[in-house]
C-alpha cells in the first residue's frame, strides 16, 4: 500500500466537487494507492502529474439518462463546438479513451485515442490495471517523445 499525496490545489479544487465526484476521485486515489501507475516513472511526482492532467467527457452534453446514449448530431456538435477547440490548445496532448463508448465516439469524430478500459467495465480489477498500465506505458513513452523534441530528456 502506498500514501498518495495531493497538492493543496488538487486538495481545494476537491472541496468544491460534489459528492458523486468526489466518491470517483476518492475511487482513483485509492487505486492508486494500491497500485501507483504513474508514480516517479515518468519524472514526476503524482501532484505535479495533476497539474499536467486534463480530463474530461469526450463529448460534454449529457445523455438524458446517465450512461444512455446521446444523439449522433448532437455528439458531432458538442465535439466540434467543445472538445475539438480545447484540445486545439494542447496540440502534442495524448488523448486516451476509456470505455468503448468513448472510444467509439472519438474514432467516429476523427480523434485519435489510446484505448483503455473504464473504470466500471465489467471484468476483473487485474485486466482493468492490465489496461491502465498499457495506458501509463504510452503516456510515458508519449511523454519522452515531446520531450526530445522541446530538446528535454525526463530522468531515468
Amino acid at each position: 500500500m502506498y500514501e498518495v499525496l495531493i497538492s493543496h490545489e488538487a486538495e481545494k479544487y476537491y472541496k468544491k466537487q460534489d459528492k458523486d465526484t468526489k466518491r470517483r476521485l476518492n475511487k482513483c486515489i485509492d487505486a492508486l494507492g494500491r497500485e501507483p501507475l504513474f508514480g516517479q516513472h515518468i519524472g514526476l511526482g503524482f501532484d505535479k502529474q495533476l497539474r499536467h492532467i486534463w480530463r474530461t467527457n469526450s463529448v460534454f452534453c449529457s445523455a438524458v439518462v446517465e450512461g444512455g446514449n446521446v444523439p449522433n448530431a448532437i455528439v458531432r456538435t458538442c465535439i466540434s463546438s467543445y472538445l475539438k477547440p480545447q484540445l486545439a490548445l494542447v496540440p502534442n496532448a495524448m488523448v486516451a479513451a476509456l470505455g468503448r463508448k468513448a472510444q467509439n465516439c472519438l474514432a467516429s469524430n476523427g480523434i485519435a485515442a489510446y484505448p483503455a478500459l473504464h473504470p466500471s467495465s465489467r471484468v476483473s480489477n487485474e485486466e482493468k490495471f492490465d489496461s491502465w498500465k498499457g495506458l501509463a506505458k504510452a503516456l510515458k513513452d508519449h511523454s519522452k517523445a515531446i520531450g526530445h523534441a522541446r530538446g528535454y530528456v525526463p530522468p531515468g
